[in-house]
Parts: C-alpha cells; sequence; structure tokens
C-alpha cells in the first residue's frame, strides 16, 4: 500500500525503476507521495511498465547533488 512509503522512505530518494520481470528500467528520484499517487523524476518516457520501485540509500535534489546518505535496510524494493 502507499501508505507505506511517505513514513518509511524520505523525498528525494534515488529509486531503481523495475518492470514485473525483474528488469532494470531506468533511475528515478522519488520526489513525493500525494494520497495514492507518487511522483517521480526520471528520464524514462514509457512509465506503464513500471512494477517495482528498489529504493536506494542516497537522497539528491533535482540538480542530482546528494543532500544525504541513509543506511535502509536490505527490503528495499515496493512492489
Amino acid at each position: 500500500s502507499l501508505d507505506l512509503l511517505s513514513s518509511k522512505y524520505p523525498d528525494n530518494l534515488i529509486v531503481g525503476l523495475k518492470d514485473s520481470n525483474g528488469q532494470f528500467l531506468a533511475l528515478a528520484i522519488f520526489i513525493k507521495q500525494y494520497d495514492e499517487e507518487i511522483e517521480i523524476l526520471t528520464p524514462l518516457v514509457n512509465i506503464e511498465n513500471i512494477a517495482v520501485l528498489e529504493f536506494g540509500n542516497i537522497r539528491i535534489n533535482q540538480n542530482c547533488e546528494q543532500l544525504e546518505y541513509i543506511p535502509i535496510n536490505n527490503d528495499s524494493s515496493y512492489k
């Protein structure tokens, strides 16, 4: 459920985008959660195939400057 995202992951965290087969699609920046939707910044044009968000542990701004390193547990995938 998206309810877990805002409390578990901070804004501006780097995420990997994968399809339902686990194939890497692109990197993104997790910008913010709005109720049942999320905002991400990614060069990926077609977002319909995104099935998994794999959260990293580096926060960056939209200019790709590192804000902080955050240790996150091993269960960093969200489906």
